[in-house]
């Protein structure tokens, strides 16, 4: 049994492993750096010290973290952690609401810590992650299956007197656990499959249609927003065919748009928890496309083609699922699809000339994958500056210290006495938006293939070519060219 001055549960923080960049740049400091200061001045405040009230004011909190795609939500849960054991000495959980990261082997894709990284974590610092890696790619997973088992591991993480971190940026998910599960009417398979074929007709609707993803994508919302639910088409994530299937099957089976059935228009209740919510937002939004841009380029790089070719392996089809539908995913199953077809027909047709990679093809996928991207960030920011109850907090774009900030700041106010009567409402409507000079800066913004493309020949770097050759040709049995 370790004294009480031998258990640093944070120790893991404080000296180099072979974790990513992010968990790195969170190291405690030593006593004697000036960051050891900052952490002293936060700890400091009034509404931080560890006095019995404030402990008792964490005791039946849970503290929900969300935030568009890589504005370091991850980060900021652990710094966060670590905090709230340093000011109240109560440990933390993260329970994680992102609707990706709850499949199995969708991990570069959905910028998930490893099970190493996890294993790790809650080995050393005492923190153990939930709701990752809990189905196959092949199962479906509901905002209602999140709904309960969330709030079943919130009230176990408290149970055993320890803090509940909710982390994510899945909005629809988010709302369920804030406001209660709304009253929403049971699956009915008539419905529907009535609104599925609506929805293919409208995607679908032969000759004099437009293709492409956003052509379809403007058609079936189209379809929703005249059927009589206009929000729940605006507000829908491009291309969420799951949900845009499910709030016309419900306006089909009842006559009325999702908000009759959401909070205030029909909730079942809600879970019985004390939910601190907070949306961090980066202070730049051409700041933060340009590293999803960068952090896209990283993911090809770090496997993501890999996991793509175990999807299609298991017989699924891209956008066929929430799983399949994932941005990333989508676009470079689709890519390997046409691929692999092109070499099983060089194959069987016994062409001498040998199957290679189309470049093109491959750009013009990775350029999708990076526009749908910053697309789902800006889905993302768009969402929460409606849902009144997250007070937005930015974080910073300075190294390792706008995550500290943004951590001290938010256990600072999860702790403050006066919001023991309940969460605030917040008004977020002029949150988020471009700046004029934001906008002018953005509108001929385009991404880049830098990091995948030899700079000297303005061709694909080779490691990538066999990282495309290894998901095609196995496909015939065969080895494809060096």
């Amino acid at each position: 049994m370790r004294s009480s001055s031998q258990w640093r549960p944070w120790r893991c923080l404080g000296r180099p492993r072979p974790l990513n960049s992010a968990l790195t740049a969170l190291r405690s400091p030593k006593p004697n750096q000036t960051a050891r200061k900052q952490t002293s001045y936060f700890l400091s405040s009034p509404s931080l010290r560890c006095s019995s009230h404030t402990s008792s004011a964490c005791e039946s909190q849970v503290v929900v973290l969300a935030g568009p795609t890589g504005v370091g939500k991850t980060e900021v849960s652990i710094a966060l952690a670590r905090r709230l054991y340093e000011a109240t000495g109560r440990g933390a959980e993260v329970i994680s609401a992102d609707s990706v990261q709850v499949y199995q082997g969708l991990d570069v894709g959905s910028r998930k810590l490893c099970g190493l990284e996890r294993a790790r974590l809650e080995r050393e610092c005492s923190l153990p992650y939930h709701l990752i890696d809990v189905l196959s790619p092949r199962e479906q997973y509901t905002a209602g299956d999140f709904y309960e088992q969330a709030s079943k591991k919130c009230g176990e993480v408290l149970s055993r007197n320890r803090t509940p971190i909710v982390v994510g940026g899945t909005g629809f998910w988010l709302r369920w656990l804030v406001s209660g599960r709304p009253a929403t009417p049971r699956s009915d398979k008539r419905a529907r499959d009535r609104a599925r074929s609506m929805i293919e007709q409208a995607r679908h609707p032969g000759l004099g249609g437009a293709a492409g993803d956003d052509a379809e994508w403007a058609r079936a919302t189209a379809l929703l927003r005249d059927a009589g639910d206009p929000e729940t088409a605006r507000r829908l994530n491009r291309n969420d065919y799951f949900r845009l299937e499910r709030a016309l099957e419900v306006v089909i089976r009842t006559g009325k748009p999702m908000r009759d059935h959401l909070a205030g228009g029909g909730n079942r209740g809600g879970n019985g928890l004390d939910l601190r919510c907070f949306f961090l937002h980066p202070p730049s939004r051409l700041g933060l496309y340009r590293k999803l841009d960068a952090s896209c380029a990283s993911m090809v790089e770090g496997g993501l083609l890999r996991e793509c070719g175990d999807l299609l392996d298991l017989g699924l089809e891209p956008g066929t699922s929430t799983s399949t539908n994932a941005v990333g995913y989508r676009q470079f199953m689709e890519y390997l699809l046409l691929e692999r077809g092109r070499f099983v027909a060089q194959e069987e047709g016994g062409e001498r000339q040998p199957w290679d990679p189309s470049e093109a093809d491959f750009l013009v996928a990775f350029s999708e994958f990076q526009k749908q991207t910053r697309r789902l960030a800006q889905d993302q920011l768009t969402w929460f500056r409606n849902e009144p109850k997250f007070e937005w907090v930015e974080v910073a774009a300075r190294e390792g210290g706008g995550v500290e900030e943004a951590a001290g700041r938010i256990l600072g106010r999860a702790m403050e006495a006066e919001a023991e009567s309940g969460p605030r409402e917040w008004d977020n409507r002029g949150k988020g938006y471009l700046t004029r000079a934001e906008e002018r800066e953005l509108k001929g913004y385009g991404g880049s293939a830098e990091g995948l493309v030899n700079v000297q020949t303005g061709e694909l770097r080779q490691e990538i070519r066999d990282q495309i050759r290894e998901q095609v040709v196995k496909v015939g049995g065969g080895v494809g060219p060096g």
